[in-house]
């Protein structure tokens, strides 16, 4: 093709080896179909991969293409059009990988990665437990922007400038990327509150603190004098956390409950087949844990509905006197 188009980070896995598909031509192409048609690249290589993945378990996908196999880019294309079109088999599968797994049936969940009805990111949670953690009890669902990536602290792979700026947010040492306890749970609270501020005062992740070459301060600063308000980096991260319970708040109202709190079965049974973290997988009861510790650490009870004391932290009290969320002591 001769259009050239924008390309995100995500779409060379998501439309690369997430497909099986080696072919940087199409990968290219398929980006310029995303955006000539309107479609998430994320999403639509999750939707293409558990169609491939059906097809080879014997799952029946109405209208869905004899050819389409791992990185078989006609057939590919051709379902790429038929999703954008809503024919043939692109009809269903333009619900997303959960909508369409709900009508083809429970054989079909294993293979639709998804939390909350969101696609995967294309980023590995098995031996990134911070956004293992992040994919899971997030409002708005599995997103590489949840909170600095794992790999930043570890012990081994950690950049040499990372524990500077984490330091104002109290984050004190490295763990290692696969590490499941209370010490990780303790570092997402605090990077997810300062990427959730960053995400509400639209500045770029790429630049937001603590490993990036903005500080807390900074942003601070930047909010002040943009808006003509005095600020400090107390109200940022206030900021930050205040919208991470509104979200929660707004799932709550719109039936989004503790069990969806999780991740696809697939990264707790199935281990992870090359390289350095070759057979390790996610411990499910420890992930558990992690999970009731965050409610704990968030002010949330063990179904992860903000207590009224976490509200009236939060100037939040008017959810209740709404009818949003009912009192919880």
């Amino acid at each position: 093709m001769s259009k050239a188009s924008a390309m995100h980070q995500e779409i060379t896995a998501s439309m690369g080896a997430n497909i099986g598909n080696g072919d940087l031509d199409f990968l290219f192409e398929s980006n310029i179909l995303c955006n000539t048609l309107g479609l998430d690249p994320t999403s639509l290589g999750y939707v293409i991969s558990m169609a491939i993945e059906c097809r080879e378990n014997g799952i029946e996908i109405p209208a869905i293409s004899s050819e389409l196999t791992w990185g078989d880019t006609a057939s590919i294309r051709q379902l790429i059009l038929d999703i954008a079109a809503r024919q043939g088999a692109g009809d269903l599968l333009a619900e997303g990988v959960k909508r369409a797994s709900d009508k083809l049936g429970p054989n079909s969940s294993h293979f639709a990665m998804h939390v909350k009805g969101l696609e995967m990111c294309v980023a590995e949670p098995r031996t990134q437990t911070n956004l293992a953690l992040g994919y899971a009890t997030a409002p708005i669902g599995p997103r590489f922007n949840i909170c600095e990536h794992d790999w930043d602290y570890d012990v081994e792979l950690g950049w040499p400038h990372t524990m500077q700026g984490s330091n104002t947010l109290v984050i004190l040492e490295r763990i290692p990327m696969d590490y499941l306890g209370p010490e990780k749970v303790r570092n997402y609270k605090a990077l997810s509150q300062i990427w959730s501020a960053t995400d509400a005062l639209c500045l770029c992740i790429f630049a937001a603190p603590p490993t990036r070459s903005l500080t807390l301060e900074e942003m601070g600063s930047l909010l002040s004098a943009i808006t003509g308000w005095e600020s400090s980096s107390y109200e940022v991260m206030a900021f930050g956390e205040r919208r991470i319970n509104l979200t929660k708040i707004y799932n709550i109202r719109e039936g989004i409950t503790a069990d969806q709190d999780t991740l696809p079965e697939r990264f707790f049974t199935d281990p992870i087949t090359v390289g350095r973290w070759s057979n390790y997988s996610i411990d499910k009861s420890k992930f558990q844990e992690m999970i009731q510790t965050y409610y704990s650490m968030m002010g949330w009870d063990n179904q992860g509905v903000p207590r009224y004391s976490t509200l009236l932290a939060n100037r939040l009290e008017w959810v209740v006197a709404d009818g949003h969320l009912e009192k919880v002591e």
